[in-house]
């Protein structure tokens, strides 16, 4: 079993880099509402194994992010397909679920603006910085670092190379931090008010329903299939294909 401090940092790299969100407060694991159960299980079972795949699909994906640039949505398409990939799931659904997920967290983000919570590139700056000094104190930080030496890169730099997928998981934690603080005074009324998590579940879907009648939500869509168009391409693959990353940026 994973120490508790050393369960937190290879979960929130996970988190932060590929399709999740969580905190780590004062060494321990934060459960947030955007926690993945498979994800959870996954690591209390073999955490080390899939934090050393997590370090070689960084590495590639901070290749795609330099080539492709920073508003480019394939190089964290690319790693969330990767990811499930890892779990045996087939191409086409790998596929399906990676573009689920970004969609969820795009209607998410559009919604939370909607209710005025916004966050400026440079408070995304501070906010990673604090984390990524909450992660610096679990017990296994030192091996972990190694898994990514060992690709060329730092655990640091995976995570800033991805500074707007960070912001979005910002926004998302602050969105339902607030949505929480409605129902755990006893605000909302919903006949699901004695479960969180089914509520928050709900509450997804309605955003994601409204979202998609937004013309936001088209151009998304437009890119993401410019993104499945590419995709498995690495950063070898990219070169002379200006015309199609630039249809992946959002």
């Amino acid at each position: 079993m994973l120490k508790k401090n050393q369960f937190c940092v290879i979960y929130c790299v996970l988190a932060m880099i590929v399709l999740l969100f969580t905190g780590c407060v004062q060494g321990g694991a934060k459960r947030n509402v955007t926690d993945s159960v498979w994800l959870r299980e996954a690591m209390e079972a073999k955490g080390e194994a899939i934090m050393e795949l997590q370090a070689k699909i960084d590495a590639q994906k901070i290749k795609l992010r330099e080539q492709t640039g920073e508003d480019s949505l394939y190089p964290t398409f690319f790693a969330g397909v990767a990811m499930e990939r890892v779990r045996k799931t087939a191409k086409p659904e790998a596929v399906k679920v990676a573009k689920a997920w970004m969609v969820r967290r795009a209607a998410l983000e559009w919604y939370a603006k909607k209710r005025g919570i916004v966050l400026t590139k440079e408070d995304a700056e501070k906010r990673l910085e604090t984390y990524l000094a909450d992660i610096k104190g679990a017990d296994n930080i030192a091996q972990v670092e190694a898994y990514y030496e060992k690709e060329g890169i730092s655990l640091e730099a995976s995570m800033w190379a991805d500074l707007n997928l960070c912001r979005q998981n910002f926004i998302i934690e602050d969105l339902a931090g607030e949505i929480q603080e409605f129902y755990m005074r006893g605000a909302l009324t919903d006949e699901e008010i004695l479960n969180w998590d089914r509520y928050w579940q709900r509450f997804q879907k309605k955003v994601i329903k409204a979202y998609r009648d937004t013309e936001e939500y088209d151009r998304l869509m437009n890119a993401l299939r410019a993104c499945e168009q590419l995709y498995p391409a690495r950063s070898a693959g990219l070169e002379g294909q200006e015309e199609k990353i630039a249809a992946t940026v959002f």
